[in-house]
């Protein structure tokens, strides 16, 4: 029903910014208008969720949406068979625009998502002690848990830190 009746009505740019958009787990109009080229992100945003296509604004956050998750699987299933390598280019230049609005931790996880692992460490690796001040403990020892142990033990600093981390918050590493 979603393929036939939802994608298919949707006109070729429309169809094909909704492939892009699929990579984010959240949207606002910014990252929408730099990724998937839309010049009003805010309008385009606002015209799917009053037309029910499956967007729904993040609650307690305003200005950010997200796809149903059922529908965001058909669209990524989409988009992955379309355009294999898309979806890395695409999370990657999501990482660089939270990157440019100094959202680290959004830029960490989509750099985690496209198994960015050397530009994710180094940018974990570069928030230095706001770690400790923002109290992201356990936020950064995830992130340094999510890269294979072949690719972290290239940076000693980082399997430092990762047990650092870890006897911070009460877990022998």
């Amino acid at each position: 029903y979603l393929s036939e009746e939802v994608l298919a009505a949707q006109t070729p740019r429309r169809r094909q910014a909704l492939l892009e958009l699929s990579v984010l787990d959240e949207m606002s109009a910014g990252l929408v208008e730099a990724i998937a080229d839309i010049p009003d992100g805010a309008r385009f945003l606002e015209q799917l969720q009053q037309e029910s296509l499956f967007v729904v604004p993040v609650y307690g956050v305003p200005g950010r949406y997200r796809f149903h998750h059922l529908f965001r699987d058909l669209l990524r299933l989409r988009l992955r068979a379309e355009a294999p390598q898309a979806e890395v280019r695409l999370l990657l230049a999501a990482a660089e625009w939270h990157r440019s609005q100094g959202a680290i931790g959004d830029a960490v996880e989509c750099l985690l998502a496209a198994r960015a692992w050397p530009a994710a460490i180094q940018l974990i690796l570069s928030r230095g002690r706001d770690v400790y001040e923002r109290g992201e403990i356990p936020t950064v020892a995830r992130w340094l848990s999510a890269v294979p142990d072949t690719v972290l033990h290239e940076r000693p600093e980082a399997v430092v830190l990762l047990g650092m981390l870890e006897g911070m918050s009460g877990r022998a590493a």
